[in-house]
C-alpha cells in the first residue's frame, strides 16, 4: 500500500493527478465550510457564541439578526434593557432562520451537483461566496477580522483552483479523444502496434512489482477488462479497494470507503498501464497513454 509522501510525490509529477486533487480539495472545502456554517448558527441559537472562523459570514449574519431584533439575546445586550425595544414577532425570526438555512443549503447542493465534472456548480459557489466576502468586508471591522478574511480567501482561492483544474481536465480530455480511433465499437490500436515487433516493446522501463496476486473466489465488482498484447488488464472493486491486475496479480490499488477520481498504474513488459476513473466518471483502461477500453459510470 502507497503511503501518503508517496502518493503526494506521484502527485506533484502527475499534472492530471494534481488537477484531479485540487478539484476535489475544492469541493470539499465547500463542504466543510457549509458544515461549518451550521454548527455556528446552533451555537449561536443555543447562546453559546462560540465562532467557527472556516464558514459563510452571511447566514450566520442573519440569524444574529433575528436573533437581535427578535429579543432572542439575553437583555443585557439591548441598551436600556428589553423595554426599551419594540421586538419582531417569531415569524419574522424563523423566516430569517430558515432564509441563512437556505443559504447554507445552496452551499451543500452546489457541493453535491459539482460532482462529476459540473463545474458550472463550483462557480456558482464561487460567485456565492465571494459575494459573501463582500457582505463581511461590510459588516465587520477589519482589523479584529482579519483572520476571517484569510479564511474566506483560502477557499476563494482553492474554488479558482478547482475550477481552473477542471478547464486543464476538459482540455486533457479532448485532447485524448482526438487520439483515440474506434471502429465498430472497438479501440484501433495502431500508434501502440507501430513500435512493436512480435509482441516487444524496445521500452527499457523497469517492470512493477506485483503487490500480490489476485483472488478471484472473493466477490467483486469488475468496472473494465482488456486484452491487450497477451495481457489480461482488470479494472475491479473488491469491498472498499479498487484493483489494478494484470495476468492475475494485483499491480495497484486504491483504498477508500468512498471512492474519488484516481489514478492506478503499472509496468509491465515495458509498457505503461494504468486504470482509474476521473471526475467526469469515465473509467479508462490505458497502454502507454493510449485508452484501449472505457465507460461511464452512472452509479
Amino acid at each position: 500500500m502507497k503511503n501518503r509522501t508517496q502518493i503526494a510525490k506521484e502527485r506533484a509529477n502527475d499534472p492530471i493527478k494534481s488537477a484531479i486533487y485540487k478539484y476535489n480539495t475544492a469541493r470539499s472545502n465547500l463542504l466543510l465550510a457549509s458544515i461549518f456554517s451550521i454548527i455556528n448558527i446552533f451555537l449561536l441559537l443555543t447562546e453559546d457564541f462560540t465562532y467557527f472562523l472556516f464558514s459563510a459570514a452571511v447566514p450566520y449574519l442573519i440569524a444574529d439578526l433575528g436573533m437581535y431584533i427578535c429579543g432572542r439575546y439575553p437583555e443585557e445586550f439591548y441598551e436600556g434593557g428589553y423595554g426599551a425595544f419594540d421586538f419582531f414577532n417569531d415569524s419574522v425570526f424563523y423566516a430569517l432562520i430558515i432564509a441563512a438555512f437556505v443559504i447554507i443549503a445552496f452551499y451543500i447542493l452546489c457541493y453535491f451537483l459539482s460532482k462529476n465534472g459540473r463545474v458550472g456548480w463550483l462557480i456558482a459557489a464561487l460567485v456565492a461566496f465571494s459575494v459573501d466576502t463582500l457582505i463581511m468586508f461590510s459588516q465587520y471591522n477589519l482589523a479584529s477580522s482579519i483572520i476571517d478574511i484569510l479564511f474566506h480567501a483560502y477557499v476563494i482561492v482553492f474554488f479558482v483552483m478547482g475550477i481552473k483544474a477542471h478547464y486543464f481536465l476538459k482540455k486533457m480530455e479532448s485532447n485524448a479523444q482526438e487520439t483515440v480511433k474506434k471502429s465498430d465499437g472497438e479501440f484501433a490500436f495502431e500508434s501502440l502496434i507501430e513500435n512493436t515487433s512480435d509482441g516487444e516493446t524496445e521500452n527499457n522501463i523497469a517492470d512493477s512489482t506485483p503487490i500480490r496476486t489476485a483472488d478471484f473466489s472473493v466477490k467483486s465488482r469488475v468496472f473494465l477488462e482488456k486484452k491487450v498484447f497477451e495481457h489480461t488488464i482488470i479494472y475491479r472493486r473488491v469491498k472498499k479497494v479498487n484493483e489494478l491486475i494484470i495476468d492475475g496479480f494485483v499491480y495497484d490499488e486504491y483504498i477508500a470507503r468512498m471512492e474519488f477520481p484516481h489514478i492506478l498504474t503499472a509496468v509491465k513488459d515495458g509498457r505503461e498501464i494504468s486504470a482509474g476513473i476521473d471526475i467526469y466518471n469515465v473509467m479508462t483502461i490505458t497502454v502507454d497513454g493510449q485508452v484501449v477500453a472505457d465507460k461511464r459510470r452512472f452509479f
